[in-house]
């Protein structure tokens, strides 16, 4: 089976490490896959990894706001867009058109054709009609989590129900079979030795709530004296300009200059993470989770908001700890608990390894997508299954360049 991922963004974001590990991994299990995006880091990525890539205009769609024409440009590529993707879809004949966002399904539908598509649901703030229509065009729309799958069908009618999929999100677990041991990690990033050190990995975004890490580092340093902090990530598609200046600006206020790391961002995740004792992930409305799902594999103990991704993943007390979504003081006691208890720190990282290698392995995950495309293969029309075998006798003549 011959498969086109569609992404529309260039740079990495967390959908876009899991499409880069997902392709690989699809490709493993013997698909033919290719991926229309945008040149920059994830075309660069992905054919790094001996995946063929084709060209498509970077679409980045934000909610329309009176009085600020730049947010209508990105609606204004969407017809270019199309068009780029319809050509692709002509020369490659894909059995099946995989959108990875809704963004690449708003491109995708009016230009694959016959050919099935997929939506790959990756997020809960979604807008109610686009939604609808999106569900309306897709044969299939698979969701990464309970949490969005929830969000998904309250969206939608019942007649477009059976169309909805679970299929969890996953990571690719070879990056954690061989990593540093802690301080090593810790000395590759320039950070403290042997100090009690807890962290965040998010995009600097404000839905991410390092406000609240902030505040329960405060909190946690007068109970544990010794701990320090670390902040990894970016403002990545630099709409945050702000943002960062008033998180420094507030670990000053909190007096935590000195113990706060700022580490920017890191291109191997599991290694910063290794050298966490704790991730802290204060965010209420996460779709996913990975940077959860990562800490888990690389042996970092969690302490995340119980809501929506996370709530799904962490289970409280047995893999990690969860705290009430947006109470300052139930992260920074659950942060101070496991600084302060090596014991209860490695019984929730041994139990978070098990879980991760059992149930959010990419290689789980692609398998279920591979039977969701067999789903679309034998759901085809006889007109359609007519259309594909037709297009596969003439690849041959009409072979796509990467």
């Amino acid at each position: 089976m011959r498969v086109l991922l569609v992404n529309t963004v260039a740079a990495m974001g967390g959908a876009e490490w899991s499409l880069l590990e997902l392709a690989a991994a699809l490709g493993r299990k013997g698909l033919t896959v290719e991926v229309a995006c945008p040149e920059g880091a994830l075309a660069q990525r992905l054919r790094a990894s001996g995946l063929a890539v084709r060209t498509l205009p970077v679409v980045r769609l934000t909610r329309p706001r009176p009085f600020r024409p730049s947010s209508m440009l990105p609606w204004f590529r969407l017809p270019v867009a199309r068009r780029a993707l319809r050509r692709i879809v002509r020369q490659g004949h894909p059995d099946c058109v995989h959108a990875n966002s809704l963004a690449a399904m708003l491109v995708a539908a009016p230009a694959v054709g016959a050919a099935p598509l997929l939506w790959h649901v990756r997020d809960l703030a979604l807008a109610p009609a686009a939604a609808r229509w999106s569900a309306r065009r897709a044969r299939f729309c698979l969701a990464i989590s309970p949490a969005v799958e929830q969000r998904l069908r309250g969206l939608l009618p019942q007649s477009l129900q059976s169309k909805v999929r679970l299929v969890m999100n996953g990571i690719a677990l070879e990056r954690f079979a061989d990593l540093p041991e802690r301080h090593e990690a810790r000395r590759r990033l320039g950070l403290p030795a042997d100090v009690p050190l807890a962290g965040m990995l998010a995009h600097l975004v404000p839905w991410k709530r390092h406000d609240l890490f902030l505040a329960a580092a405060a909190r946690v340093v007068q109970a544990v004296p010794a701990a320090h902090f670390a902040i990894a990530g970016e403002d990545l598609f630099r709409e945050h300009a702000g943002y960062l200046q008033a998180l420094t600006e507030a670990c000053a206020r909190e007096g935590l200059a000195g113990r706060m790391h700022w580490i920017g961002a890191v291109d191997r995740p599991e290694i910063y993470l290794r050298a966490l004792d704790v991730l802290a992930h204060p965010a209420g409305d996460e779709p996913f989770g990975r940077a959860i799902c990562e800490a888990m594999a690389a042996g970092t103990a969690v302490a995340a908001a119980d809501a929506a991704g996370p709530g799904d993943l962490v289970l409280h007390e047995t893999t990690g700890l969860l705290t009430p979504p947006g109470e300052v003081a139930g992260l920074a006691a659950a942060i101070c608990r496991l600084l302060s208890e090596p014991a209860l720190r490695q019984r929730l990282c041994d139990r978070a390894a098990e879980r991760v290698r059992a149930k959010f392995d990419v290689e789980r995950t692609a398998g279920e997508v591979a039977a969701v495309y067999g789903e679309c293969d034998s759901s085809s029309s006889p007109a359609s299954s007519r259309r594909s075998r037709s297009s596969r006798a003439s690849r041959s003549a009409t072979a796509p360049s990467s």
